[in-house]
């Protein structure tokens, strides 16, 4: 997409012409050229032959687009038609910005993805919630309807899944006074495990239990093209104050929603 805008500038007519050429929302090229200033009309000219006057002088020129169609992509050149013909013609017309957009490559073909999604809120969770869906606790307790970790370090291991699962995504809030690191990992049949993301919360001395404004969000995507996670058994979750101190600090996990790819249909 070419785009011209008109914008205030020093220019001294005051005046720029800006011409941007992007692809798919990104700017790829971008050409700003100062408005010409209005001519005076040039002086009558002496008397011909026939004794007519001479000329005015030439008006301002507003710029036109020629667009050039090639087998990789289209030309974008704007001009000074100067001699108002319609067409550009070299060494005549003033070239003011030429742009070649080339042509995108195919997407690989849409497919319709067996997946599945699996959500834990635990509101009104109990203990023999956590025993009956395979939830490992190690550090982390139940408090006041989510995850809470109250130690130096901990994790929850979710429930396990069914074989041949990828992951997709993988959501929660999270929330903290104090620094904590996180990281979820992806643990295999055989119970190797592998980082899928880290991140590092700074802690929110506002922080609320309750008030989803405090909370921070954690959020990984799979690359469709190249899933990185396959076969996945469990995921666990790590989380360690950082810096090692002996403060109070409590760490909340809540809203965990876990998509999945099912390869066995």
């Amino acid at each position: 997409m070419v785009t011209f805008d008109l914008i205030e500038s020093d220019c001294s007519s005051g005046q720029s012409m800006v011409f941007t050429s992007s692809l798919d929302g990104v700017i790829i090229s971008q050409e700003s050229f100062c408005v010409p200033v209005d001519g005076i009309n040039g002086t009558n000219g002496t008397n011909g032959t026939n004794g007519t006057n001479g000329t005015n002088g030439v008006n301002g020129l507003t710029p036109s687009l020629k667009t050039t169609v090639y087998c990789y992509g289209v030309c974008y050149l704007w001009y000074f038609d100067v001699n108002s013909n319609g067409v550009y013609n070299v060494g005549i017309d003033i070239k003011l910005s030429e742009n070649l957009i080339t042509n995108g490559k195919d997407g690989n073909p849409a497919t319709a993805l067996a997946t599945l999604t699996l959500e834990y809120d635990f509101q009104a969770a109990g203990t023999s919630y956590f025993n009956s869906t395979g939830f490992i606790l190690n550090g982390f307790t139940l408090n006041d309807g989510a995850l809470y970790l109250d130690q130096q370090t901990g994790y929850v291991s979710l429930p396990p899944f069914s074989n041949n699962m990828d992951l997709l995504s993988l959501r929660f809030n999270y929330g903290s006074t104090r620094p904590y690191d996180i990281v979820v990992k992806a643990i295999y049949a055989d119970n190797s495990e592998a980082v899928v993301k880290t991140v590092h919360l700074n802690g929110n001395p506002a922080f609320q239990r309750g008030i989803y404004s405090t909370y921070s969000a954690f959020e990984y995507y799979a690359d469709l093209s190249s899933i990185a996670f396959k076969n996945v058994k469990r995921l666990k979750i790590v989380g360690t104050k950082s810096p090692a101190k002996c403060v109070d600090a409590d760490l909340f996990i809540d809203q965990i929603i876990i998509n999945l790819l099912d390869r066995n249909h």
